[in-house]
């Protein structure tokens, strides 16, 4: 692994952590059944109204940095 595939990488873990240190929250059940976004707050001090974290948005978050930080990493890798 070269030295840009490697910064590739912790940028990718560093903003992964970032996610789950600051999650998106989300409240209970609204009309028709649907919860709604509180924001993002940081994990330990959600926002006044919110029932969780709202894994759905948190794990597209997840795919869409994977995916950019593994073209990266494949792209970037060294043509020797």
């Amino acid at each position: 692994m070269n030295r840009k595939q490697l910064i590739a990488m912790w940028l990718g873990i560093t903003i992964t952590v970032s996610m789950l240190v600051v999650p998106p929250w989300k409240t209970g059940m609204g009309t028709y059944g649907r919860s709604y976004s509180r924001g993002y707050r940081l994990l330990f001090t959600p926002p006044r109204g919110a029932v969780g974290v709202d894994t759905g948005i948190l794990a597209v978050q997840f795919l869409a940095i994977g995916l950019v930080a593994g073209g990266a990493i494949v792209s970037l890798k060294s043509k020797s």
